[in-house]
């Protein structure tokens, strides 16, 4: 598996959990994102959906556009739960 672009602030688990987890504040904001490998970063914020050329590029934006905040890898064993609770739907 690819490194993990911020190691201490990315969460792989059940998004619906993350969701609902009485851990997250209103504060924080739960940024989603999945690697291409030699393509890039897709990330998928609150406002919408952002691309980066490469882990920098996204590791900057965020850390200096966000204070609290947990990652989540999008995986093929929690892509359909995404889709189903509309993480996609802005898009």
């Amino acid at each position: 598996m690819a490194q993990s672009p911020i190691d201490h602030k990315v969460i792989n688990a059940n998004p619906l959990a993350d969701l609902t987890s009485s851990l997250y504040q209103d504060d924080t904001d739960i940024i989603y994102f999945d690697d291409e490998p030699s393509v890039g970063f897709n990330a998928y914020f609150s406002f919408g959906h952002r691309f980066f050329r490469n882990l920098s590029d996204f590791h900057l934006f965020v850390e200096m556009n966000y204070d609290l905040y947990r990652l989540i890898e999008i995986t093929d064993d929690n892509y359909q739960s995404l889709v189903s609770i509309g993480i996609f739907h802005a898009i």
